[in-house]
């Protein structure tokens, strides 16, 4: 757990761009990357084996800068929103 600043974002259709982008900075490995897309496919076929249109997804990628790794978690009081809130003294 810590924070960091997001110094930029890339998006793409393909999730395998960011593997060759990025190199070893991706937080997955190339296995874990296949074994999540596998898992997504099954996710959204149906059992009786029909052919399933599968929408388009767009993959972000954020590029952090000013990471700061907490020694011990500090866990909030409040529900924080993927979109992310500021935190000030008082919370």
């Amino acid at each position: 757990m810590g924070e960091a600043i997001i110094a930029g974002f890339d998006l793409s259709d393909n999730p395998w761009g960011f593997l060759s982008m990025y190199g070893d900075k991706v937080f997955m490995t190339k296995t874990e990357l296949c074994e999540y897309l596998l898992l997504l496919e099954r996710k959204w076929t149906h059992e009786t084996k029909r052919k399933v249109e599968h929408r388009k997804r767009v993959w972000i990628a954020y590029e952090l800068s000013g990471i700061v790794k907490y020694r011990t978690p500090k866990v909030p009081r409040f529900l924080i929103p993927v979109s992310g809130r500021y935190a000030i003294a008082d919370d």
